[in-house]
């Protein structure tokens, strides 16, 4: 089971980059369009049966949204920094941190 989370973690990563390439509406796949191939892909895969999909998707999906809310978090807080100049040593050690 270890190993299926630590697949899911990497996939999410990758498809989370790779969907993000465009820029605006218009631009990349659609997130919900992903969500579905992601949704049969796993299904297809790990031969879920009912009791365990019905447990596995509401975490598979929250963990997916966090991750989603973290990552437009830290481009926010990045663009932010790259915006100033001059920063200190501690201020850049807030945005680390």
């Amino acid at each position: 089971m270890g190993r299926v989370i630590l697949f899911i973690g990497f996939l999410l990563i990758g498809l989370s980059g790779w969907a993000q390439r465009g820029h605006g509406p218009g631009h990349g796949p659609d997130k919900e369009k992903i969500k579905q191939l992601m949704v049969a892909f796993y299904t297809d895969e790990l031969d879920l049966t009912v009791s365990e999909a019905e447990k596995f998707w509401p975490i598979f999906h929250a963990h997916f949204d966090e991750v989603e809310k973290l990552k437009k978090e830290n481009k926010k807080l990045m663009r932010s920094m790259k915006a100033k100049e001059n920063i200190s040593d501690s201020e850049f050690q807030n945005y680390l941190e």
